[in-house]
């Protein structure tokens, strides 16, 4: 008797949805993955998996069709070893990234370019958190450890950076060290737009 086969196709569709709408994958990692064809069908698989079953990359296989693979041109074996190694070489050049991000798409570029940015602290009930320490409370908690922490966010609601200190960290400082995090992130000539509370 022939076995049957079943998997999720909302993955699929979604990561299909996107790169039909915007050529993300072409645009973004084309020149990352040299001349291998498998560079990209391996990303999207990776993020298939992060989306679906969440597996440990060494697992993939295991769990992945062969069919699945397929539907994105993936005609050899998935390496992980490969990919892997690609991915590290690319991390370590982040500004590739930005650069090919901006320059995808001039409607992309000014959403990273113009950032949401604000602060706030979250506590913890327990006692044993390295970053925990007393400070002011946004929660009314004054006992309890807290951490601090920033966010910026773009125009399309997609967070691009968050930093984390600890919870007697001020504001002002934290906000500087966001700032030095931006110059780094950020493409020239990015505005920052904060509440009231950036004005002290």
């Amino acid at each position: 008797m022939q076995k049957n086969t079943t998997f999720s196709l909302g993955n699929i569709a979604l990561i299909d949805k996107i790169d039909s709408e915007t050529n993300f994958f072409a645009s973004v990692l084309g020149g990352v993955g040299g001349r291998s064809k498998s560079f990209i069908p391996s990303v999207k698989l990776l993020i298939s998996n992060k989306l679906n079953q969440s597996v440990s990359i060494n697992k993939i296989l295991d769990f992945t069709p062969t069919n699945f693979s397929r539907h994105w041109g993936l005609k050899i074996q998935f390496q992980t070893g490969v990919c892997i190694g690609l991915w590290n070489d690319w991390e370590k050049e982040s500004r590739l990234f930005l650069t090919s991000f901006n320059a995808g798409s001039p409607s992309r570029a000014s959403w990273i370019k113009t950032q949401f940015v604000d602060f706030s602290s979250s506590y913890f009930e327990g006692t044993k958190c390295p970053l925990g320490e007393l400070g002011y409370s946004r929660d009314n908690q004054p006992g309890k450890l807290q951490i601090a922490f920033g966010i910026s966010v773009g125009l399309n609601n997609i967070p691009t950076m968050l930093t984390i200190q600890k919870g007697n960290v001020q504001d002002k400082k934290h906000m500087q060290m966001l700032i030095r995090l931006c110059s780094s992130v950020l493409p020239e000539g990015s505005l920052l737009v904060f509440d009231c509370g950036g004005n002290t």
